[in-house]
């Protein structure tokens, strides 16, 4: 158990990792934010889950943390988690994204109804082509998804200054969010929230803004061409009073997602809800069918 793990998949590709909550047969596989890494498994989350008896295991995605990079789009994810799933020697799993960890859970539960036991989609975005999202992004959302989509390679370079930033002082991550609800920022208040974000933001430029850049430029794009009926139970979990993705937003996905059941949780933010009160879309995990 532990945050600084790392496994070789058969292709050569390597993965580092978090093993966190309780030694258990229950697995949830944790799906970090944009930007993330496997340190968002840590804190309080792993309490969380180790309270609950479910055992977290959370991979970097490539280019964050030790994570090798690979160009790979949100289709492919569900095959390179199975990979990782297998090297591990997990079979069955539940799958947890949270905020632009969303769209990979997503597609888990589309492709892997074999393996994985349910999904839940927390403080996740939504598809760009989806009806009414544009609309619930900020002008700074605008700006970097419209960068991200038409010139990655520029914001490569605007983000890289910022990445050695992140990396000298990852508490400076917080001020990317200037408007934080006041659930977050009682919740960043908290020295265990302070730490996890610390952690995760070190880890996430570990290697420069290319894994970061290369997932928001997933974000600014369709997932897929449509929102196929997923395989296995999807929950969508949001704060109302999220500001960095809004809630609306949750409710847009959750209509689009056949079947799909929408928790809006009043009074809660983003990090409140992700970080603080992570045992609200975890203690689902505990019903799964093994």
């Amino acid at each position: 158990m532990g945050t600084d793990h790392r496994v070789v998949l058969p292709d050569g590709q390597i993965v580092s990792y978090a093993d966190t909550g309780a030694r258990s047969s229950r697995v949830v596989l944790y799906l970090h934010g944009s930007p993330g890494s496997r340190m968002q498994a840590g804190g309080p989350v792993s309490d969380a889950a180790a309270a609950l008896g479910i055992r977290l295991v959370a991979p970097d995605r490539p280019g964050y943390g030790h994570a090798a990079f690979v160009p790979y789009r949100v289709v492919d994810y569900p095959a390179m988690l199975a990979r990782f799933a297998d090297a591990l020697g997990i079979d069955r799993f539940g799958v947890a994204g949270t905020s632009g960890g969303g769209r990979y859970a997503y597609a888990c539960a589309v492709a892997l109804p074999d393996r994985v036991t349910r999904v839940a989609l927390v403080a996740s975005t939504a598809p760009a082509n989806l009806p009414g999202v544009p609309e619930t992004w900020s002008r700074a959302d605008r700006r970097l998804y419209t960068t991200a989509r038409t010139a990655p390679w520029l914001l490569r370079v605007l983000l890289a200054r910022t990445a050695r930033r992140f990396r000298r002082d990852p508490d400076r991550m917080l001020g990317m969010f200037p408007d934080l609800s006041a659930a977050d920022e009682q919740a960043v208040a908290r020295p265990d929230v302070q730490a996890l974000v610390t952690a995760m933001t070190g880890e996430a430029f570990r290697q420069g803004p290319r894994g970061f850049v290369h997932d928001i430029r997933l974000e600014a794009l369709p997932w897929a061409n449509r929102l196929d009926p997923p395989g296995v139970p999807v929950e969508v979990w949001h704060g109302r009073d999220d500001t960095i993705v809004r809630h609306e937003q949750a409710q847009i996905l959750a209509g689009a997602i056949p079947e799909a059941r929408l928790h809006v949780v009043d009074r809660e933010g983003h990090f409140s809800l992700v970080m603080q009160h992570s045992a609200r879309y975890l203690e689902p995990f505990q019903q799964a069918d093994d």
